[in-house]
């Protein structure tokens, strides 16, 4: 097994197809792990042997970049066991032509920056940790040497800009395939290609097969860990900036609450961002709006399709409909395929739980409004009790 995301896959009858994807291999992770690690252990040498004379924005700064730091370099250790998936393989095997066409893909090919072209810049990252020591023993009231800031701010840049690349080429990834699997049992709903009964059978098979597809390429062993992984990693952006807002109670620490107030709704930006794409997909497999792209929505507007020259007509007024052409055994055999797709459970779950949009909102809603309500509620009346 090649290591990082395999380059290359196996269809059916054993001819290799190059992925549509760039290949990420591990040894192009090592710089962002070297660059990790040397951040960690310089924000903790600088607490340890500094604490005392460090100011109280710097000391919170070194903790929250610890173990934002980990947090990170965890999402990243995950990207391998995502890029080996055999769900994912596999489906990009049976949708290598709808891959080939698809202008997602295309843009990650365009402009999705290879890990390996940045590997010098992130030495850059490595040597501007060391140098952050410089800026720390700068003389009060004097900005660090141009050279030391336009250092870090390169190093900082081009590792970032790796890191999101490593990590958005394998999030969509996984989610371009799983996508481009339920448009296609939605287009041969929409196309009409279900005329005998037996090929409804064979349709709530395929729908089955999916969703037993989605549940094993989301799940925590294939490419499901860097979904989670990563919204968690932006829920803990958004409880640090809230837990640096909650400490930052006087003029002292104003700059600490306003890089808190910024890690709080970036966080859960974040993650809102990162979920509503699955979210999404979820809605593509269950959402019964009548004019919905979605499996369920199509199936239920199957007998009521217009053909010929009635598609401008009302439905009263036209004659000429599918579902007068349905027999009794394709009716039985559509309602029993409704009947499967109604109840069944399918969707992307994260955690064993299902993402809706609904769900989505209103988590979002609440955390985003009703947190910093009940905050600013508290302290206000607090200071009035002192």
């Amino acid at each position: 097994m090649p290591e990082g995301m395999s380059s290359s896959y196996q269809l059916a009858h054993g001819t290799a197809v190059e992925s549509k994807f760039p290949s990420i291999e591990l040894k192009w992770l090592v710089p962002l792990f070297v660059a990790a690690g040397c951040m960690i252990a310089m924000n903790v040498y600088l607490l340890v042997t500094r604490f005392g004379t460090m100011p109280d924005d710097l000391k919170v700064k070194s903790v929250v970049g610890i173990f934002a730091t980990m947090s990170a370099a965890t999402v990243l250790a995950f990207v391998p066991l995502a890029g080996q998936s055999a769900t994912a393989h596999k489906l990009e095997a049976q949708h290598d032509e709808e891959l080939g066409r698809s202008d997602v893909v295309r843009a990650i090919q365009k402009y999705a920056v290879p890990a390996s072209r940045l590997s010098p810049f992130i030495c850059c990252t490595i040597l501007s940790f060391f140098f952050k020591e410089l800026v720390l023993e700068t003389p009060e009231g004097h900005h660090p040497p141009l050279w030391c800031r336009a250092l870090a701010f390169i190093g900082y840049g081009s590792g970032g800009l790796a890191y999101c690349s490593i990590i958005l080429t394998c999030m969509v990834r996984s989610h371009t395939i799983a996508k481009l699997m339920v448009q296609s049992l939605i287009n041969t709903l929409e196309t009409g290609h279900v005329t005998q009964a037996s090929d409804w059978d064979l349709l709530a098979a395929k729908v089955h097969q999916a969703e037993k597809d989605i549940n094993s390429l989301f799940s925590l062993s294939e490419c499901g860990v860097v979904w989670c992984s990563a919204s968690a990693l932006a829920a803990l952006f958004s409880a640090l900036g809230m837990v640096m807002v909650v400490i930052s109670d006087n003029d002292i620490h104003k700059y600490v609450f306003q890089i808190g107030c910024a890690w709080f709704f970036c966080g859960m930006i974040g993650a809102l961002k990162m979920l509503l794409p699955l979210a999404m997909l979820t809605s593509m497999c269950k959402d019964p709006g009548v004019s919905s792209n979605s499996i369920v929505s199509a199936a239920r507007r199957f007998p009521f399709r217009q053909v010929g020259g009635c598609q401008d007509v009302p439905l009263v007024e036209c004659a000429d409909l599918e579902v007068t052409r349905m027999s009794d055994s394709q009716k039985a055999a559509h309602h029993r395929f409704t009947s499967i797709i109604e109840t069944n459970d399918m969707g992307v779950k994260l955690g064993g739980m299902r993402l809706t949009t609904s769900l989505l909102y209103s988590k979002m809603l609440q955390i985003g409004i009703l947190l910093p309500s009940a905050y600013a509620f508290l302290t206000h009346h607090l200071h009035e009790a002192v």
